[in-house]
């Protein structure tokens, strides 16, 4: 029955494929299909409802080939609609806008590619009389563009050598193997692992791990749709095939095999969504995670050359306690959603999912064993990678005293990009096998190549360079904002928002980038927001930092459709989830998200960062073309909570 059925459906999906592919061939061969037809037709057609189908069908074909050239016609019309803010608006800030607004345009559409749209800065504004090129190029690699490329090293080492699965593998051996355990344990795992390779990355390698673990407790996805539809059938085939002695005797009845099958089907969908959903949010955690925190530095540094108040060690203190506590609230939900909160998460019962469970905990332990002893180099990976976390942590903190002070160091000259490229520069000569003196004096031992532990070759494949310069377009384009004066001419106009108090703005300031960001890319979108954001605090004479700080983290949390991420693309392609899953999730996600957000900003963010007064190093972008400008004290911003 289940091969007659699939015959069935496949058959039903040729026919409407043939009769689609008829149809559109219609407005061509219309004519000659009445003409020469020799079979009277049993439906009579008047010319005028001949001539709308007609007309109908070639508006069809018509709206088929521009949606194949849009992207063209995008990049072509794209500058001829805004043309107007050249000569509407004042000089430099009009020409800014206009390239501005231009590359908003093509990075939320994707007309060009990303890395195609990041370079335009080099050719518009020296174009335009914005910016000369000595001042946009080398915007493309500055010192917080090194940083991110030693993290994209060190991760490229890691995955080399197999230590990311070796820890998930460990995680999850750890937590047990209960479903909302289980959950639990794929969530830490991504977020660590998205604290250090990227979101991509780390959803690629945990999507197969999980699906290994999920059908050692339910079976085969596919076998467990049909559970659905034919469960009495399949209880039938059980007692036939049943030959293990140990298994329990499957008394059941038919609806509760069908109860039991549609949880088991929630709980898979629940693993799927939690792996690109915890990804996103761990990538916050450190600053090398994800493009979006590497941006806020970068900008502060440019507009704010004299604040120091955010780096590795920092953010780190900030955001990772961030990190944890979203996770929890995200592991409730999902755990709620899909099924895994219930009484066997404390108390242990044997029945027949005990014994799928012992038997995915089984899975886990072979596979985990099947890696064998850490190796050397897996040893020496782990030794750099911890060195690399630990010196970055603790070179300048700013809560203590770090590494990075006179009279050993200058403070002034170390960075975290300084003692990110030591460390990985480290990784291409270190030896990937354990040294040996007897090596030297042994004629007999095989003379096998030096292998480091890692080749440029390996990383020049691993690195997503197309970054690097989506990086330096955003840094062009904030400084372009800063020297023409249109960061500050924006700001001009949000002067009415003073009327929001703070603690409002930080939630609907995440909010909007939240949402903003489902249907853009998280980097161009606080690319295009943050010097705007930056402006409306001095505006409203509030601390940068609390309006800055939300909305570089909102634009990580994109949860609710397919396309607003690479993870979650990865996870939408298995196939298992619709978009209704992730739109009902997703949902919630922001909203304990911005609660989230807002919950850290306002109790140790104030502290980490003295938010409760304006700061010495915050002043207007451009003070050569607005003197005039005078920002008061702000006030207290615990008195508007």
């Amino acid at each position: 029955m289940p091969i007659a059925r699939s015959l069935a459906s496949y058959g039903a999906v040729v026919v409407v494929k043939i009769v689609l592919s008829l149809l559109s061939i219609w407005p061509q061969d219309s004519k000659c299909s009445l003409a020469g037809s020799s079979q009277p037709d049993s439906t009579s057609f008047s010319p005028k409802t001949e001539q709308k189908t007609t007309q109908g069908m070639k508006i069809s074909v018509l709206s088929k080939k521009l949606w194949c050239v849009h992207k063209q016609l995008l990049v072509l019309l794209t500058p001829l609609v805004f043309l107007p803010f050249l000569f509407t608006l004042p000089e430099k800030e009009g020409k800014c806008l206009y390239v501005v607004v231009l590359m908003a345009t093509f990075w939320c559409t994707e007309a060009l590619p990303l890395a195609v749209t990041a370079m335009l800065p080099i050719c518009l504004f020296p174009t335009l009389g914005i910016l000369p090129a000595k001042m946009v190029c080398p915007q493309y690699f500055i010192e917080t563009n090194f940083l991110f490329l030693s993290g994209l090293v060190m991760a490229s080492s890691i995955e080399e050598w197999g230590l990311h699965r070796r820890i998930a593998l460990k995680v999850l051996s750890i937590v047990g193997v209960k479903p909302a355990w289980l959950i639990l344990g794929m969530m830490l795992t991504s977020s660590f692992l998205s604290m250090w390779l990227s979101n991509t990355a780390t959803t690629a390698m945990m999507l197969p791990i999980a699906n290994a673990i999920l059908e050692s407790l339910f079976g085969d996805l596919e076998s467990l749709k049909q559970r659905l539809t034919w469960s009495h059938l399949w209880l039938m085939m059980h007692f036939l095939k049943r030959t293990d002695a140990s298994e329990l005797p499957d008394v059941r009845t038919t609806e509760e095999i069908r109860s039991e099958s549609e949880y088991q089907l929630k709980v898979w969908k629940g693993f799927l969504i939690c792996i690109p959903y915890a990804a996103s949010i761990g990538g916050t955690a450190t600053l090398t995670g994800t493009a979006p925190n590497l941006i806020l530095i970068g900008q502060l540094k440019n507009y704010f050359p004299d604040c120091d108040l955010i780096n590795f060690g920092s953010w780190f203190a900030f955001a990772f306690p961030l990190m944890l506590l979203f996770l929890f609230l995200g592991w409730l939900w999902i755990s709620f959603l899909y099924g895994g909160l219930n009484a066997r998460l404390c108390f242990a019962k044997h029945d027949h999912r005990a014994l799928a469970e012992s038997r995915a905990k089984a899975l886990m332990e072979d596979d985990y064993r099947k890696l064998g002893p850490m190796n050397f180099a897996e040893g020496a990976i782990s030794f750099f990678f911890v060195l690399f976390a630990v010196l970055l942590f603790t070179r300048d903190p700013k809560f203590v005293t770090g590494w990075s002070f006179p009279p050993f160091i200058s403070c002034r000259y170390v960075s975290d990009a300084v003692t990110g490229v030591i460390i990985v520069s480290i990784l291409f000569f270190f030896p990937s096998q354990k040294p040996s003196l007897k090596w030297w004096f042994d004629p007999k031992a095989s003379n096998t190549p030096y292998v480091p532990l890692l080749s440029w070759k390996k990383a020049q494949d691993s690195v997503p360079w197309n970054i690097i310069l989506l990086l330096g377009g955003g840094f062009a384009m904030a400084k372009a904002c800063e020297e023409s004066g249109l960061a500050s001419w924006i700001g001009g106009h949000l002067q009415p928002l003073a009327e929001v108090p703070p603690a409002a703005a930080v939630m609907l300031i995440t909010a909007f980038l939240a949402c903003f960001t489902e249907f853009a890319s998280n980097t161009a979108t606080i690319i295009i927001f943050l010097p705007v954001i930056a402006e409306l605090a001095l505006r409203v004479s509030v601390n940068p930092l609390y309006f800055m700080i939300p909305a570089t983290v909102g634009c990580s949390y994109a949860f609710m459709l397919p396309v607003s991420t690479p993870p979650n693309s990865i996870a939408f392609a298995s196939g298992h989830l619709m978009v209704k899953d992730m739109v009902k999730t997703g949902f919630v996600m922001n909203i304990l998200g911005i609660l989230s957000v807002s919950l850290a900003m306002n109790t140790w963010g104030v502290a980490m960062f003295s938010l409760s007064s304006y700061p010495d190093w915050a002043h207007p972008f451009n003070q050569t073309i607005k003197p005039n400008v005078h920002l008061p004290t702000a006030p207290s911003i615990n008195s508007t909570l």
